[in-house]
C-alpha cells in the first residue's frame, strides 16, 4: 500500500470471521476512493463481500467471505498542490486538492483595483510536463462573479493558477488620438472616485482635434451629455472635465470616443500654359 497506514497492523483473522481494519492516510495523501480485496484468484464483491467507507477509511469483510488468505489492494492518492500567481485579487480556493477531484474558488478584487480579470490561466503538472487547460472544457471561469471551477478529470497533478486584475476605469477609445492626465504625456487609466478629473483629448499628428459632436463619453452604458452638466469640453485645447457628481462609483467605466478628422492642406499651381484639375484643397491620408 502506497500513502497508506493499516490498524492493525498485525493483519491476521480467524477462518469464517469477521475481519475490520482501518486505513489511514500518510502526510500528502488523501484516502482513495475504492480498494479491490483478492482472494486467492478471486476477486471479492464490494457491498456484498465487503464494505468500504472513503471517508473514514474502514474496512469491513463479512465472515462467509474470509475463507482463505486475503489481500487488500489500495493506494493513497496523492495530495497534489495548488500554487496562486496573483495580482490584484485574492483567492479562497484550497492549497491542496485531491486528485481527480473537482476544485473550486472565487477571486476576489484587492484593493485599488477595478475589474475582475476577464481571462485567467490554469497549468497542471505531471512529473516535469505541464500543459496548460481548457477555459470551456477542463475549467469554468465566470469573470462578472470570480468563480473558477476545474473539472475532476483535468486535476491529474500540480495546479497552477494566474490572474491578473485590471487596475483602470477609463477606456481610451479615440481614433487618431489619446486621452491623457493633465500632463498631456501620460495616458489617463483612473479617475477618482467623487472627485472631479481632468483628461486632455491629444490628437495624432496631422489630425484635428475633435469636436464637441464628434465626442462622446460614457459613464458605463450611459451616454454622459455637457447640456446636463455631466462634463465640459474645449476642443479647442483638448481638456475634459468629468464632474464629481457624475463619478459616482469608481467600478463604473468612463469611456471616452471619438473620430476626429483629418487635417487638410492647400494646393498652390504653379507653372505656365498647364491645367490642373485637381482641388485646392489636399486632405491627409487621401489620394489626391
Amino acid at each position: 500500500m502506497n500513502g497508506l497506514n493499516v490498524v492493525p497492523a498485525n493483519q491476521t483473522v480467524k477462518y469464517s470471521t469477521v475481519y475490520r481494519e482501518k486505513l489511514t492516510p500518510m502526510q500528502d495523501y488523501f484516502l482513495p476512493g475504492a480498494i479491490s480485496i483478492k482472494r486467492g484468484e478471486d476477486t471479492l464483491i464490494a457491498g456484498v463481500d465487503y464494505s468500504y467507507d472513503s471517508e473514514t477509511g474502514e474496512v469491513m469483510i463479512v465472515a462467509a467471505a474470509v475463507t482463505s488468505d486475503l489481500e487488500i489492494i489500495a493506494n493513497g492518492e496523492p495530495n497534489l498542490t495548488v500554487q496562486k500567481h496573483l495580482t490584484g485579487v485574492t483567492f479562497d480556493g484550497p492549497n491542496k486538492v485531491r486528485y481527480n477531484t473537482k476544485y473550486e474558488g472565487t477571486f476576489t478584487l484587492a484593493q485599488n483595483y477595478y475589474h475582475l480579470p476577464k481571462t485567467i490561466k490554469v497549468e497542471v503538472t505531471n512529473n516535469t510536463e505541464t500543459t496548460e487547460l481548457v477555459d470551456g472544457t477542463d475549467y469554468t471561469y465566470n469573470s462578472e462573479t470570480g468563480k473558477l471551477t476545474i473539472n475532476a478529470s483535468a486535476v491529474t497533478g500540480n495546479l497552477d493558477i494566474y490572474a491578473v486584475a485590471d487596475n483602470y476605469n477609463i477606456i481610451d477609445k479615440v481614433e487618431n488620438g489619446t486621452v491623457t492626465e493633465s500632463d498631456k504625456t501620460t495616458p489617463a487609466t483612473i479617475y477618482q472616485e467623487s472627485q472631479t478629473t481632468y483628461l486632455y483629448l491629444i490628437a495624432d499628428q496631422y489630425y484635428k482635434m475633435p469636436t464637441s459632436e464628434q465626442l462622446k463619453i460614457y459613464y458605463g452604458d450611459t451616454l454622459l451629455s455637457p447640456d446636463a452638466e455631466a462634463y465640459s469640453y474645449d476642443p479647442e485645447t483638448g481638456k475634459i472635465r468629468v464632474w464629481a457628481s457624475t463619478l459616482t462609483d469608481k467600478d463604473t467605466m468612463l469611456t471616452i470616443v471619438a473620430t476626429p478628422d483629418p487635417m487638410d492642406f492647400d494646393v498652390t499651381k504653379n507653372g505656365d500654359n498647364v491645367t490642373v484639375s485637381g482641388g485646392a484643397v489636399a486632405v491627409y491620408g487621401t489620394d489626391y
